[in-house]
């Protein structure tokens, strides 16, 4: 049976500002789990992350994506439009980790 995802995530990202949504970087066990799952796993951390960022008044964050496809880029970019303190995203060039991450913005 897959793992849960690990404990210290949620308190750990509280003051972040760089969360890494690879499954291996939120999980110690994957096995069993499928695409969907692995992706509904990658989106809920995303969402945490974002919420606790806006309780802290947090004003800039790196997500790490990969590059991959490009299917949980687009989920990341689809989830930020729908947060309203997100003023701005952008998936450009970034020294550690290329185009595998989205800088965001956020204003209050």
């Amino acid at each position: 049976p897959a793992s849960k995802p690990l404990k210290a995530t949620a308190s750990v990202i509280a003051h972040e500002h760089k969360i890494d949504l690879h499954i291996e970087a939120l999980m110690k066990n994957k096995r069993g789990l499928g695409n969907s799952e692995i992706l509904k796993i990658q989106l809920d951390a995303l969402d945490k992350f974002v919420r606790n960022a806006i309780v802290h008044r947090l004003t800039h964050l790196t997500i790490v994506h990969g590059i991959g496809i490009g299917v949980l880029r687009s989920e990341v970019h689809a989830y930020l439009k729908t947060v309203k303190e997100v003023t701005r995203f952008a998936n450009e060039w970034n020294g550690p980790y290329g185009f595998g991450a989205t800088e965001v913005w956020l204003k209050y």
